[in-house]
């Protein structure tokens, strides 16, 4: 199957113009890993991401508490193609002015009602299609690579490919 991967997408960038765009991925499966995401993250290489992988196919929300940098978001549906495209806003001076958090108890321990919980979550930003996976990229990733929906994304176990989509 590996290969039969490999041949397929050499197959269809020979089909493009456009070149497919690698990506160093790290990926998140446990539902820690899905809920830390990159919080915490001061810097993200330009060629690096973050692959959330959800065990059930359903509407997402992702939101930018303790995080320093913005992201681009893509939304990928089961078979790794990009339905939906979206941007997080970091507020890095509203994280400042606490204490530090450096775990998902550090996180629990904020009140559902907390002003700081609810900035956030008003900010937050939600699939409105569901997904099997979302792709956390640094900002401008996505513009800077012409990525679109309907872009394939096809990876390993730490590389990913985006193969563009042409009608």
């Amino acid at each position: 199957m590996k290969c039969l991967l490999c041949i397929l997408t050499l197959l269809t960038c020979t089909l493009f113009a456009k070149e497919p765009t690698p990506l160093r991925i790290t990926h998140a499966t446990t539902p820690s890993q899905l809920r830390w995401g990159l919080m915490a993250r001061r810097t993200l290489a330009a060629d690096e991401g973050l692959l959330l992988h959800y065990p059930t196919i359903k509407p997402v929300s992702l939101w930018a508490f303790n995080c320093f940098i913005d992201f681009d978001i893509a939304f990928l549906d089961q078979e790794g193609k990009i339905i939906e495209i979206g941007f997080l806003k970091s507020y890095p001076t509203m994280m400042e002015a606490h204490p530090p958090i450096l775990t998902l108890q550090d996180v629990d321990a904020f009140s559902d009602h907390d002003p700081l919980i609810a900035f956030f979550r008003a900010r937050a930003l939600y699939s409105s299609h569901p997904v099997q996976y979302a792709l956390e990229l640094p900002s401008g990733f996505l513009q800077r690579h012409e990525i679109k929906i309907g872009d394939q994304v096809v990876w390993g176990s730490k590389d990913l490919l985006i193969i563009p989509f042409h009608n």
